[in-house]
């Protein structure tokens, strides 16, 4: 019950910020609106006040009103003509004191003059002044009439405007709220490791958005599961067989079935050596799967690089028979890397290289460098790898066929290890071999380190 009731705030909350916003801005715009009308029509108000005054001046001009004393027939007309316009009228003499002569209204009820007065003058001389201003309650002009009939209609359609915005809102907020609640429930099923309920698609493109990374967070999940699954199985299968038979032959000795000779010692020193070597790479690999977060960057003299790892592999190469090119550019050639885990590609790379590649036959290290990414690659001829396993051979305990003769030692990690130091630079790695023609990996690295922008295979 307090869930439903959660969700049922959260979904008016939404819905009430949404209306907010929207009430907010439309009010905003109307309010800015209807000062910018009100500050028009008073200056068009000003200006009709002062052509009224000017006419009602030149009719009182007419009338010789103010070069002498008023008679009631001109006080009656005065009347008259402020009752049918609507107009509060004052008539001062010309004198500095400005003596009233009429006013149609009583001092305490008429408005303030919004018009500087008119001077009468006939004959050159000043007779006098005339105020004019609109009469209290009396609507001014025709023009303000429509305004007012404008206002009402406006307000009218602010209000229609409102409820539509309300009532959008509404619809707005709980459409809105509806598809937050399910990507949350999403997420909550997704942390307690249980399969998401399948996302409807949106018209929302942000929650589409959110839901496909979701979805793909999902998938990227399982893959990492069935990886932890099959390397657990794997590494229990590699451990398993050896253990048990240590075991065995020690209980032997002790039973006294086989005699503990230099012989029988030396193997099992062999192979706890192979299991060490063993628990060594897969703490590489553990280590090279979180390379990303832990990469030196700094930009390195590439063609340096290259010539370390050729060097320190030459005596290795030279002892089993085989010949190791090098194959540099003649320009300079930098990049942003990490150079000890370049250092560990390329080794792990030649170490592969030498191993499989009979004596007499030759093994080339060689580099190409762009304007963007740098190419190194490591071309052997050996036994090389059949088109089908190739795709495979960068797994975890992955052994191809060239692998699998006893003599030749492997655990099927190096490529594995190889790939994740590759990818933590940004870059990508690709192999091109055919059975017994040798095989050629090509590792390509971006020039200007930028994380999250993963590089092409080169072909």
């Amino acid at each position: 019950m307090s869930r439903r009731g959660g969700r049922l705030r959260f979904r008016w909350a939404v819905s009430a910020v949404i209306i907010a916003v929207a009430g907010s801005l439309t009010i905003g715009w109307y309010v800015w609106s209807q000062r910018q009308l009100a500050t028009r029509m008073s200056e068009y108000e000003q200006g009709l006040l002062r052509e009224t005054a000017l006419l009602f001046a030149d009719r009182a001009k007419d009338r010789q009103l103010g070069r002498s004393a008023l008679t009631e027939e001109d006080r009656a007309w005065l009347q008259k003509e402020c009752t049918l316009n609507g107009l509060n009228v004052r008539l001062l003499e010309g004198g500095d004191e400005r003596r009233e002569l009429f006013a149609s209204a009583a001092p305490s009820i008429l408005r303030e003059t919004r018009e500087e007065p008119v001077p009468l003058i006939y004959d050159g001389e000043l007779a006098g002044y005339l105020e004019v201003s609109y009469a209290q309650g009396h609507n001014q002009s025709l023009s303000w009439q429509r305004l007012q009939r404008s206002l009402h209609i406006r307000w009218t359609q602010l209000a229609v405007l409102l409820a539509i915005i309300v009532a959008l809102g509404l619809w707005a907020g709980r459409r809105l709220a509806a598809g937050i609640e399910r990507l949350g429930s999403s997420a909550e099923q997704l942390r307690l490791g249980e399969p998401p309920v399948a996302m409807p698609p949106s018209a929302i493109a942000e929650l589409a958005q959110l839901s496909g990374a979701i979805d793909r967070l999902q998938l990227e999940l399982d893959g990492q599961e069935t990886i932890r699954v099959q390397l657990l199985q794997d590494l229990t299968h590699e451990l398993r067989t050896p253990i048990t038979s240590l075991l065995m032959e020690l209980e032997a000795m002790m039973d006294g079935v086989y005699e503990a000779t230099p012989e029988r010692l030396a193997e099992i020193y062999e192979e706890l050596e192979r299991l060490t070597r063993l628990v060594r790479q897969m703490e590489q690999l553990f280590e090279a799967e979180g390379a990303r977060y832990a990469l030196q960057i700094d930009q390195h003299d590439m063609l340096q690089l290259m010539k370390t790892v050729h060097r320190n592999f030459g005596p290795i190469a030279a002892e089993k028979g085989v010949r190791l090119a090098l194959a540099l550019p003649l320009v300079p050639c930098a990049a942003e890397v990490d150079a000890d885990r370049v250092i560990q590609i390329v080794s792990n790379l030649l170490s592969n290289a030498v191993k499989f590649t009979p004596a007499g036959a030759k093994v080339e290290l060689s580099l190409d460098c762009g304007a963007d990414f740098v190419d190194i690659g490591v071309a052997d001829e050996g036994i090389g790898i059949a088109e089908a396993e190739q795709g495979r051979i960068f797994e975890r305990f992955y052994r191809a066929e060239r692998f699998k003769p006893a003599r030749i030692e492997g655990m099927g990690v190096g490529l594995a290890i190889v790939k994740a130091l590759v990818e933590a630079h940004d870059g990508a790695i690709a192999v091109d071999s055919r059975r017994g023609e040798g095989a050629r990996f090509r590792v390509r690295l971006p020039v200007r380190y930028k994380a999250g922008a993963p590089a092409k295979p080169s072909s």
